[in-house]
């Protein structure tokens, strides 16, 4: 049968069919995957729902960058190991300590 997902980063599977093995790739995006391939460890590691994705979303508009109160916010970091932004670096005391090491 099969079901929508959203492949979250591209992936290579190796399955067997019909006593072969056989290379699937698999690119990022949403896209219909089969549920030979949906209930395999490896898939599952690298899929999410595509319907989970859109209620996230739709319970927090700043989580999905739309405005609130008028004003547009920036998307949800990742997660606590999400890379700062630029913002974020040049807010921090080692960004202002080393642009004044500079002018010295």
């Amino acid at each position: 049968m099969g079901k929508l997902v959203n492949v979250v980063k591209d992936f290579t599977l190796l399955v067997k069919e019909e006593g072969q093995i056989v290379e699937k790739k698999f690119k990022a995006g949403v896209q219909k995957l089969e549920d030979s391939v949906l209930g395999h460890w490896f898939a599952k590691a690298h899929v999410e729902d595509v319907a989970t994705k859109a209620d996230s979303k739709a319970s927090d508009p700043a989580a999905a960058g739309e405005e609130v109160d008028g004003k547009a916010s920036d998307p949800a970091p990742a997660g606590k190991d999400a890379a700062p932004t630029a913002t974020d670096v040049a807010k921090s005391a080692d960004f202002k300590a080393t642009k004044a090491d500079s002018k010295a």
